[in-house]
């Protein structure tokens, strides 16, 4: 059976690779697009019903054995075992060799994780094999290929984890299914089409983008509404903070089940029905309000123990009340507005999804704006592998795939603010309608402020911009000047009433924003600015390396190890932004590309975005701790900017082969910031897919690793 397996691989390779063949001869690039396209499929195909069947074709002569006659000993009930960690289950005197071994429970909502310990005749005693985790909801997911030296005289195997297991059935040396993944075809097609559309020798790489209309819309929009598809998937796979739940009737708008994920809803009411701006009623306890420091967690915990109290997580507690100290801007757009209209919470998820996609959208607007008035020899694979790099490497997937509320201002302002950006710079390059893209873009940088106040550090990117407009050579008359400045400003001033109106009516300061009063691990109130804190910061948000691993999806959270003996927080977090998007390294090359930034005029513009990106990296380490989701403050800034530096490499180099050579660099660093942030996106923390939907996850994983 393994030689018919290796008999249809090389079939399936050599048609592959004629169809390819062929497809490089075509002179139509059309044609030669659909050949590969059917090249991708064949070999995708190829593979599905040989090497992704390895299992099967390997077991195909292997005689099962019911393990039921060893386990007399086991715990049972109602014909199954009942199961828990304490449980060690023994096999003794089977005398064979153990291929592989088959686990069949009842029921399918529990993952468990199994633990076996195998003799063979190289031990005679047990060894431990690394714990598994089976997926009773997917097809052949709950079998063990084993890996022993010759016959076994005695297996064993527990169930870890803190759930009871129910199992109905154990067998060794079981036949594998022959199976088919149309998901699988359509992955790894969709992936080898990509990487021919790529390819170092890529007609996309011979077009540039401002001769090439026709090709850069199709491409864009191909790839805008792959983005759109992806941030929608990604954000429905989690059902704890989608708020939809779903029945034969129809579907509803509810509350999350964790309290503090509810708090914008609650304001809403609050507002709507109470008409007042806290969020309690009458539940803050007293003995909340009878402590010196409310903000000290561990007295906190003291006395709502001692006093058999509860009080809300997360949430900012000020003279006797809880507030929301998150930004009140996705409060005005969202859920005031639908708690008005539906009488229902608004679901956090479906905002994490629109922010994404706007930010998205705005990244591909922006980048094509900037290329195709300041790089006009800039290629459309380029442009397209930067531009889809810095959609997706500057922390947007980790915020698609756990929508949760926290997420929310952190993606909201991120669209805001390059859709700001956007319309700042066509304001100033286009002439036409000036000052309304002024008050447009205006408006969304202080937006941006209402929803995550550190954004408002974004703005001084209006300074290279705007500088030379007002007082430079090109500056206008007193009266030109005056109006545009006004109409600059009138946006943040507008804004900025409201949200000082807000702020002072809550905490009796028109700047306090609340954050300093949060019920979290350490007290806010106190933290202030640690000069120790800013290298911890700085290497585990930008430079301590991604940590790989041999099992799905490859990817594990990094140690944050430290000596700093203060109070921090931090969260799981994979890797450093600079260190794990290849792309980025491209910000030390900065002053080689001063001379092309200098005559593009972008020179200080991007000098900016970098200093601002740090800026943001010492006041997330400072203020909130070591958290993933806060890369999305900063990275979207370095991308950009480094976006713009690889086109002004790429505009400097005066050979073809210079120019050849450095768009490779920039294909595989793309390639490989995209690729882990896929990883990132299922990535195991807490409240994750691996946990919250174990059917998906175990699907992808066991569609990956084949070979288990």
């Amino acid at each position: 059976m393994l030689v018919l397996m290796v008999v249809g691989l090389l079939v399936a390779l050599g048609a592959a690779v004629l169809l390819y063949a062929r497809s490089q001869r075509l002179a139509s690039a059309s044609r030669a697009m659909a050949l590969a396209a059917v090249a991708a499929l064949v070999l995708s195909l190829g593979l599905e019903v040989t090497l992704f069947n390895v299992n099967y074709y390997a077991s195909a002569a292997y005689r099962p054995t019911d393990l039921a006659p060893y386990m007399q000993d086991s715990l049972s009930c109602e014909g199954n075992y009942c199961l828990t960690e304490d449980d060690l289950v023994t096999v003794r005197d089977l005398d064979c060799a153990v291929k592989n071994i088959r686990f069949t429970f009842e029921g399918s909502a529990a993952t468990p994780c199994v633990r076996l310990y195998l003799t063979d005749e190289a031990n005679e005693r047990f060894f431990s094999a690394p714990d598994r985790p089976l997926y009773p909801g997917v097809k052949d997911a709950c079998t063990v290929n084993v890996h022993t030296a010759g016959k076994s005289k005695d297996i064993a195997f527990r169930f870890v984890g803190d759930e009871t297991v129910i199992l109905r059935k154990a067998e060794i040396n079981v036949q594998r299914p022959f199976t088919f993944s149309a998901l699988r075809v359509i992955l790894l097609t969709g992936a080898l089409l990509l990487l021919y559309l790529f390819r170092p020798s890529s007609v996309l790489y011979k077009r540039k983008l401002v001769s090439s209309p026709d090709l850069r819309r199709t491409l864009v929009g191909s790839f805008a509404c792959l983005e759109l598809a992806v941030i929608v998937l990604l954000g429905s796979l989690n059902p704890t903070f989608l708020g939809i739940a779903a029945d034969g009737r129809g579907f509803e708008f509810v509350p999350l089940p964790m309290q503090n994920h509810n708090q914008y809803d609650d304001l809403a009411r609050a507002i709507l029905e109470d008409g007042h701006l806290y969020i309690d009623h009458d539940d803050v306890p007293q003995s909340l309000q009878d402590l010196p420091n409310p903000y000290d967690p561990a007295a906190r915990s003291a006395a709502a123990a001692a006093s058999g109290d509860t009080y809300r997580w997360d949430v900012a507690y000020y003279n006797g009340h809880y507030y929301v100290y998150f930004g009140i801007v996705p409060l005005v757009l969202l859920y005031l507005p639908f708690r008005a209209v539906m009488k229902a919470p608004f679901p956090s998820a479906v905002g994490v999804m629109l922010f994404a996609a706007l930010f998205a959208l705005g990244v591909l607007s922006l980048l094509r704006l900037i290329a195709e008035k300041k790089f006009r020899s800039l290629s459309v694979g380029a442009f397209l592998l930067v531009a889809l790099a810095a959609v997706n490497g500057g922390g947007m997937i980790f915020i698609a795939k756990r929508p949760d509320f926290y997420s929310l201002p952190i993606m909201a302002a991120c669209a805001f603010t390059v859709w700001g950006l956007r319309l700042w710079l066509d304001g100033l390059w286009n002439g036409q309608k000036r000052l309304l893209f002024y008050a447009a873009g205006s408006l969304c940088m202080a937006l941006a402020v209402g929803c995550r106040p550190q954004s408002v550090l974004l703005s001084a990117v209006a300074l290279p911009l705007f500088l030379p407009q007002f007082f430079g050579k090109a500056a206008k008359g007193r009266g030109g000047k005056v109006r545009e400045l006004a109409v600059l400003a009138a946006p943040y001033v507008a804004v900025a009433a409201v949200i000082m109106a807000y702020n002072a009516a809550r905490f009796s300061s028109p700047f306090d924003f609340g954050s300093a009063y949060n019920l979290t691990t350490n007290d806010i109130s106190r933290r202030g600015f640690v000069f120790a804190r800013l290298g911890q910061g700085a290497y585990t948000y930008l430079f301590q390396p991604p940590v790989f691993t041999s099992a799905f999806p490859f990817l594990q959270s990094a140690e944050i190890a430290t000596y700093y003996a203060g109070d921090t927080y931090s969260e799981f977090c994979f890797g450093g932004l600079i260190a794990c998007q290849p792309l980025l390294w491209s910000l030390f090359a900065l002053p080689r590309a001063g001379k092309t930034l200098r005559q593009t005029q972008l020179w200080a513009f991007v000098l900016t975005l970098v200093a601002v990106g740090a800026a943001l990296v010492a006041v997330d380490a400072e203020g909130g701790g070591l958290l993933q989701r806060y890369y999305t403050d900063f990275g979207p800034t370095f991308y950009l900017a480094a976006a713009v530096i690889v086109f002004a490499l790429l505009e400097g180099k005066k050979t073809e082969r210079e120019r050849r050579a450095l768009t490779g660099l920039v294909a595989f660093a793309a390639i490989f910031g995209i690729i882990y942030s896929i990883l990132l996106a299922f990535s195991q923390a807490d409240v994750t897919i691996d946990t919250e939907n174990p059917t998906v996850y175990g699907t992808l994983a066991h569609l990956v690793q084949f070979w288990l």
